[in-house]
Protein backbone atom coordinates (compact mmCIF):
# COMPACT_ATOMS: atom_id res chain seq x y z
CA UNK A 1 0.00 0.00 0.00
CA UNK A 2 1.16 3.44 -0.76
CA UNK A 3 3.38 4.96 2.65
CA UNK A 4 0.37 7.73 3.09
CA UNK A 5 -1.77 4.90 4.01
CA UNK A 6 0.66 2.70 5.91
CA UNK A 7 1.39 5.38 8.39
CA UNK A 8 -2.00 5.49 9.60
CA UNK A 9 -1.58 1.60 10.96
CA UNK A 10 1.62 2.74 12.73
CA UNK A 11 0.30 4.62 15.73
CA UNK A 12 -1.17 2.31 17.60
CA UNK A 13 0.76 2.42 21.18
CA UNK A 14 1.58 -1.78 21.24
CA UNK A 15 3.68 -1.21 18.09
CA UNK A 16 5.10 2.01 19.02
CA UNK A 17 6.16 0.25 22.46
CA UNK A 18 7.56 -3.05 19.84
CA UNK A 19 9.45 -0.29 17.78
CA UNK A 20 11.09 0.86 21.31
CA UNK A 21 11.96 -2.35 22.47
CA UNK A 22 13.87 -3.24 18.65
CA UNK A 23 15.70 0.11 18.35
CA UNK A 24 17.59 -0.34 22.01
CA UNK A 25 18.67 -3.80 21.93
CA UNK A 26 22.27 -4.09 21.30
CA UNK A 27 22.12 -6.59 17.88
CA UNK A 28 19.34 -3.91 16.45
CA UNK A 29 21.12 -2.42 13.27
CA UNK A 30 21.53 1.32 12.74
CA UNK A 31 20.33 1.80 9.45
CA UNK A 32 17.23 3.91 9.67
CA UNK A 33 18.19 7.95 10.92
CA UNK A 34 17.97 7.87 14.41
CA UNK A 35 15.90 10.79 14.65
CA UNK A 36 13.16 8.90 12.64
CA UNK A 37 12.73 6.77 16.13
CA UNK A 38 13.24 9.80 18.25
CA UNK A 39 10.01 11.21 16.62
CA UNK A 40 7.86 8.30 17.29
CA UNK A 41 9.50 8.34 20.60
CA UNK A 42 8.27 11.94 21.24
CA UNK A 43 4.86 11.72 19.13
CA UNK A 44 3.76 8.38 19.39
CA UNK A 45 3.44 7.73 15.78
CA UNK A 46 5.65 7.18 12.99
CA UNK A 47 6.29 10.90 10.86
CA UNK A 48 3.67 12.39 8.57
CA UNK A 49 3.59 14.45 5.68
CA UNK A 50 2.34 17.29 7.27
CA UNK A 51 4.93 17.54 10.48
CA UNK A 52 7.55 20.02 10.67
CA UNK A 53 9.91 17.92 8.85
CA UNK A 54 7.91 15.56 6.11
CA UNK A 55 8.48 11.73 6.57
CA UNK A 56 10.19 11.14 3.35
CA UNK A 57 13.41 13.45 4.23
CA UNK A 58 14.59 10.58 6.95
CA UNK A 59 17.23 7.79 5.42
CA UNK A 60 15.64 4.45 5.80
CA UNK A 61 11.82 6.04 6.48
CA UNK A 62 10.51 2.85 3.72
CA UNK A 63 12.76 0.15 4.95
CA UNK A 64 11.05 0.55 8.47
CA UNK A 65 7.90 -0.22 6.39
CA UNK A 66 9.66 -2.98 4.98
CA UNK A 67 10.32 -3.98 8.66
CA UNK A 68 6.36 -3.45 9.54
CA UNK A 69 5.12 -5.40 6.65
CA UNK A 70 7.02 -8.20 7.32
CA UNK A 71 5.53 -11.76 7.72
CA UNK A 72 1.77 -10.17 7.27
CA UNK A 73 -0.38 -9.68 4.65
CA UNK A 74 1.06 -12.92 2.23
CA UNK A 75 4.83 -10.41 2.49
CA UNK A 76 7.92 -12.99 3.25
CA UNK A 77 9.47 -13.13 6.64
CA UNK A 78 12.88 -12.55 5.45
CA UNK A 79 13.45 -9.78 7.60
CA UNK A 80 12.04 -11.50 10.80
CA UNK A 81 14.26 -14.15 10.25
CA UNK A 82 17.56 -11.26 10.08
CA UNK A 83 16.67 -10.09 13.17
CA UNK A 84 15.92 -13.15 15.11
CA UNK A 85 19.66 -14.19 14.31
CA UNK A 86 20.92 -11.51 15.35
CA UNK A 87 18.92 -11.62 18.29
CA UNK A 88 20.41 -15.15 18.72
CA UNK A 89 24.05 -14.30 17.92
CA UNK A 90 23.66 -17.88 16.10
CA UNK A 91 22.59 -19.49 13.18
CA UNK A 92 18.92 -20.41 13.81
CA UNK A 93 17.60 -23.71 13.91
CA UNK A 94 14.95 -23.98 11.17
CA UNK A 95 16.11 -23.37 7.41
CA UNK A 96 15.44 -19.94 5.52
CA UNK A 97 12.45 -18.75 4.25
CA UNK A 98 12.07 -19.58 0.78
CA UNK A 99 11.30 -16.84 -1.71
CA UNK A 100 10.29 -17.61 -5.25
CA UNK A 101 11.23 -14.97 -8.15
CA UNK A 102 8.35 -16.12 -10.41
CA UNK A 103 6.10 -13.80 -10.37
CA UNK A 104 2.78 -14.10 -12.46
CA UNK A 105 3.39 -11.96 -15.64
CA UNK A 106 -0.26 -10.07 -15.27
CA UNK A 107 1.18 -8.80 -11.92
CA UNK A 108 4.52 -8.33 -12.76
CA UNK A 109 3.61 -6.11 -15.97
CA UNK A 110 1.24 -3.72 -13.63
CA UNK A 111 4.07 -3.08 -11.11
CA UNK A 112 6.29 -2.22 -13.67
CA UNK A 113 3.66 -0.29 -15.82
CA UNK A 114 3.40 1.76 -12.54
CA UNK A 115 6.73 2.06 -11.94
CA UNK A 116 7.20 3.47 -15.65
CA UNK A 117 4.48 6.26 -15.51
CA UNK A 118 7.11 7.32 -12.00
CA UNK A 119 9.72 7.41 -14.25
CA UNK A 120 7.84 9.27 -16.87
CA UNK A 121 6.78 12.16 -14.25
CA UNK A 122 10.28 12.40 -13.41
CA UNK A 123 11.46 12.92 -16.55
CA UNK A 124 9.39 16.08 -16.75
CA UNK A 125 11.95 17.56 -13.89
CA UNK A 126 15.47 15.17 -14.77
CA UNK A 127 15.69 14.51 -18.16
CA UNK A 128 14.35 11.68 -19.87
CA UNK A 129 15.38 7.87 -20.03
CA UNK A 130 18.07 6.79 -17.81
CA UNK A 131 18.74 9.70 -16.13
CA UNK A 132 14.58 9.93 -14.41
CA UNK A 133 15.07 6.19 -14.13
CA UNK A 134 18.69 6.76 -11.88
CA UNK A 135 16.65 9.42 -9.73
CA UNK A 136 13.79 6.86 -9.05
CA UNK A 137 16.56 4.72 -7.72
CA UNK A 138 18.14 7.31 -5.94
CA UNK A 139 14.64 8.29 -4.19
CA UNK A 140 14.36 4.55 -3.29
CA UNK A 141 17.54 3.66 -2.12
CA UNK A 142 17.60 6.62 0.67
CA UNK A 143 13.84 5.68 1.62
CA UNK A 144 15.50 1.70 2.19
CA UNK A 145 18.59 3.01 3.88
CA UNK A 146 21.05 2.16 1.48
CA UNK A 147 22.06 5.48 0.37
CA UNK A 148 23.18 8.74 3.10
CA UNK A 149 22.55 11.26 0.60
CA UNK A 150 19.22 12.78 -0.48
CA UNK A 151 18.05 12.57 -4.31
CA UNK A 152 17.84 15.77 -6.03
CA UNK A 153 14.09 16.37 -6.07
CA UNK A 154 11.55 19.25 -5.34
CA UNK A 155 9.45 18.68 -2.41
CA UNK A 156 6.71 18.50 -4.64
CA UNK A 157 8.03 15.51 -6.58
CA UNK A 158 8.94 13.81 -3.24
CA UNK A 159 5.62 14.49 -1.95
CA UNK A 160 4.30 12.91 -5.05
CA UNK A 161 6.38 10.17 -4.81
CA UNK A 162 5.44 9.14 -1.43
CA UNK A 163 2.02 8.90 -1.99
CA UNK A 164 2.42 7.26 -5.47
CA UNK A 165 5.16 4.34 -4.87
CA UNK A 166 3.93 1.02 -3.25
CA UNK A 167 6.15 -1.31 -1.60
CA UNK A 168 3.87 -3.89 -1.14
CA UNK A 169 4.38 -4.65 -4.93
CA UNK A 170 7.95 -5.11 -4.32
CA UNK A 171 7.22 -7.61 -1.32
CA UNK A 172 4.27 -9.09 -1.94
CA UNK A 173 5.17 -9.76 -5.84
CA UNK A 174 9.06 -10.57 -5.60
CA UNK A 175 10.76 -9.55 -8.63
CA UNK A 176 13.82 -7.13 -9.92
CA UNK A 177 11.54 -4.50 -11.18
CA UNK A 178 14.37 -2.18 -10.95
CA UNK A 179 16.80 -4.00 -12.79
CA UNK A 180 14.12 -5.08 -15.21
CA UNK A 181 13.78 -1.09 -16.00
CA UNK A 182 17.58 -0.47 -16.04
CA UNK A 183 17.68 -3.03 -18.65
CA UNK A 184 14.47 -1.42 -20.94
CA UNK A 185 16.93 2.08 -20.66
CA UNK A 186 20.08 0.81 -21.58
CA UNK A 187 18.57 -1.71 -24.24
CA UNK A 188 17.57 1.53 -26.24
CA UNK A 189 20.84 3.49 -25.49
CA UNK A 190 23.78 3.78 -27.75
CA UNK A 191 25.99 3.89 -24.58
CA UNK A 192 24.96 0.31 -23.21
CA UNK A 193 23.98 -1.28 -26.36
CA UNK A 194 24.39 -5.10 -24.66
CA UNK A 195 23.09 -4.81 -21.77
CA UNK A 196 20.98 -7.88 -20.73
CA UNK A 197 20.34 -9.02 -17.43
CA UNK A 198 20.56 -13.48 -17.00
CA UNK A 199 17.10 -14.71 -17.23
CA UNK A 200 15.74 -15.91 -13.76
CA UNK A 201 15.43 -19.71 -14.87
CA UNK A 202 19.01 -19.13 -16.02
CA UNK A 203 20.18 -17.54 -12.45
CA UNK A 204 17.93 -20.35 -10.53
CA UNK A 205 19.98 -22.87 -12.22
CA UNK A 206 23.27 -21.23 -11.47
CA UNK A 207 22.57 -21.08 -7.92
CA UNK A 208 21.90 -24.56 -7.65
CA UNK A 209 24.98 -25.98 -9.32
CA UNK A 210 27.13 -23.34 -7.68
CA UNK A 211 26.04 -24.99 -4.40
CA UNK A 212 25.41 -28.34 -4.76
CA UNK A 213 28.20 -29.48 -3.56
CA UNK A 214 28.69 -27.94 -0.44
CA UNK A 215 29.04 -30.04 2.84
CA UNK A 216 27.69 -29.11 5.66
CA UNK A 217 25.11 -26.65 6.88
CA UNK A 218 24.84 -25.06 3.47
CA UNK A 219 23.32 -21.65 5.28
CA UNK A 220 27.29 -21.07 5.48
CA UNK A 221 28.33 -21.59 1.90
CA UNK A 222 30.14 -18.15 1.10
CA UNK A 223 28.89 -17.45 -2.24
CA UNK A 224 30.32 -14.14 -4.38
CA UNK A 225 29.25 -12.64 -7.36
CA UNK A 226 32.00 -10.29 -8.91
CA UNK A 227 29.63 -8.71 -11.89
CA UNK A 228 26.73 -9.28 -9.57
CA UNK A 229 24.63 -6.73 -11.91
CA UNK A 230 21.28 -6.31 -10.25
CA UNK A 231 22.08 -9.65 -7.96
CA UNK A 232 19.44 -11.87 -9.83
CA UNK A 233 21.54 -15.05 -8.97
CA UNK A 234 22.16 -13.91 -5.29
CA UNK A 235 18.70 -13.53 -4.48
CA UNK A 236 18.05 -17.12 -5.81
CA UNK A 237 20.88 -18.36 -3.88
CA UNK A 238 19.54 -16.33 -0.96
CA UNK A 239 17.60 -19.30 -0.71
CA UNK A 240 20.60 -21.80 0.57
CA UNK A 241 22.99 -19.42 1.93
CA UNK A 242 23.61 -16.41 4.10
CA UNK A 243 26.91 -15.45 3.71
CA UNK A 244 26.84 -13.42 0.41
CA UNK A 245 28.79 -11.52 -1.03
CA UNK A 246 28.91 -8.98 -4.25
CA UNK A 247 30.96 -6.65 -6.50
CA UNK A 248 30.07 -4.93 -9.47
CA UNK A 249 32.12 -1.95 -11.91
CA UNK A 250 29.00 -0.60 -12.65
CA UNK A 251 28.07 2.03 -9.42
CA UNK A 252 23.85 2.29 -10.53
CA UNK A 253 23.74 -1.60 -10.66
CA UNK A 254 25.46 -2.12 -7.22
CA UNK A 255 22.45 0.25 -5.84
CA UNK A 256 20.04 -1.27 -7.74
CA UNK A 257 21.05 -4.90 -6.03
CA UNK A 258 20.92 -3.24 -2.42
CA UNK A 259 17.48 -2.24 -2.96
CA UNK A 260 16.48 -5.59 -4.50
CA UNK A 261 18.47 -7.19 -1.25
CA UNK A 262 17.43 -4.51 1.28
CA UNK A 263 13.61 -6.14 -0.16
CA UNK A 264 14.39 -9.75 -0.11
CA UNK A 265 17.78 -11.05 1.22
CA UNK A 266 18.60 -8.67 4.17
CA UNK A 267 21.80 -10.22 4.84
CA UNK A 268 23.39 -9.22 1.54
CA UNK A 269 22.69 -5.94 1.86
CA UNK A 270 23.53 -5.85 5.60
CA UNK A 271 25.80 -8.71 6.53
CA UNK A 272 25.65 -10.58 8.99
CA UNK A 273 28.55 -10.73 11.55
CA UNK A 274 31.55 -13.61 10.71
CA UNK A 275 31.20 -14.41 14.35
CA UNK A 276 27.56 -15.53 13.99
CA UNK A 277 27.69 -17.42 10.76
CA UNK A 278 31.11 -18.54 12.35
CA UNK A 279 29.58 -20.08 15.32
CA UNK A 280 30.03 -22.72 17.84
CA UNK A 281 28.05 -24.78 16.65
CA UNK A 282 28.86 -24.37 12.92
CA UNK A 283 32.76 -24.76 14.06
CA UNK A 284 31.94 -28.14 15.37
CA UNK A 285 30.13 -28.96 12.32
CA UNK A 286 32.66 -27.60 10.09
CA UNK A 287 35.60 -29.30 12.26
CA UNK A 288 33.68 -32.61 11.55
CA UNK A 289 33.53 -32.28 7.23
CA UNK A 290 36.84 -30.35 6.77
CA UNK A 291 40.05 -30.04 7.98
CA UNK A 292 40.78 -26.94 7.92
CA UNK A 293 37.93 -24.18 8.92
CA UNK A 294 38.48 -21.27 7.01
CA UNK A 295 39.74 -17.60 8.70
CA UNK A 296 36.43 -15.28 10.10
CA UNK A 297 38.59 -12.86 7.76
CA UNK A 298 37.36 -14.89 4.40
CA UNK A 299 33.74 -14.05 4.88
CA UNK A 300 34.85 -10.10 4.55
CA UNK A 301 33.82 -8.71 0.86
CA UNK A 302 36.99 -9.25 -1.55
CA UNK A 303 37.34 -5.83 -2.52
CA UNK A 304 36.30 -3.32 0.02
CA UNK A 305 36.45 0.97 -0.24
CA UNK A 306 35.99 3.45 2.55
CA UNK A 307 31.98 4.72 2.54
CA UNK A 308 31.15 7.42 -0.04
CA UNK A 309 34.57 6.92 -2.15
CA UNK A 310 34.06 7.68 -5.97
CA UNK A 311 33.95 5.08 -7.96
CA UNK A 312 36.82 4.91 -10.49
CA UNK A 313 37.05 4.06 -13.80
CA UNK A 314 37.62 -0.03 -14.14
CA UNK A 315 37.54 -0.53 -10.24
CA UNK A 316 34.79 -2.74 -9.23
CA UNK A 317 32.50 -0.88 -6.77
CA UNK A 318 31.78 -3.38 -3.57
CA UNK A 319 28.14 -3.34 -1.98
CA UNK A 320 29.79 -1.88 1.09
CA UNK A 321 30.52 1.77 -1.04
CA UNK A 322 27.46 3.40 -0.84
Amino acid sequence: MPAALLQQETDAEEAVAQIEALVNAPWFPRIIDPRFFEHIKSEGRVPRLGDMRAAHSYRGWMLFQVWLLSGTRGIHSRWIYYFETLAAGRILDRPIPPLSFSTPPQTKDGTLSHLRKLVEKLGREHGYGERALNTLIEWIAFGLGICDARPDVSEKTARWLYEQLDITAFLTWPYDYMGHLLEEERGNSKRFQGFFLTHDRVCELMAALALEDFEGDIRRARVHEPAVGSARQLLHASNHSLALTAADIDPVCVVVTLINSACHCPWLAFPIPAHILESAAADAEAAERVPHRPDARDVLPAVETPRGAQTSAGRQTTLFDF
